[in-house]
């Protein structure tokens, strides 16, 4: 996306996927496509903001995960200590 100098002129385009293929989308020049220009750049700030949050809880959600895989297994050996102080046995499988 971006603006395009072609001849004398400045003129703003976007970059439209359609299907596998991008196609140039043209916009204009002047004011109109100067704030649709700004727009857009808000738009793909807040997208970038959006993807950046989503991946921090990604992480966090990961880490948590952990942190409980962890405490199973601590349970688990703690629960199996017992039960074999308690004179109980677990069967072969």
């Amino acid at each position: 996306m971006g603006w395009e100098t072609r001849g004398n002129g400045r003129y703003y385009y976007r970059k439209v996927r359609d299907g596998g293929r991008v196609a140039s989308e043209y916009i204009g020049a002047g004011m109109v496509a100067g704030a649709l220009a700004e727009l857009d750049e808000i738009d793909r700030a807040t997208a970038a903001g959006d993807r950046a949050a989503w991946a921090a809880k990604v992480e966090a959600e990961r880490r948590h995960d952990a942190a409980l895989a962890e405490v199973d297994e601590l349970v688990q050996g703690m629960t199996a200590a017992v039960l074999i102080a308690a004179g109980y046995h677990t069967h072969g499988r």
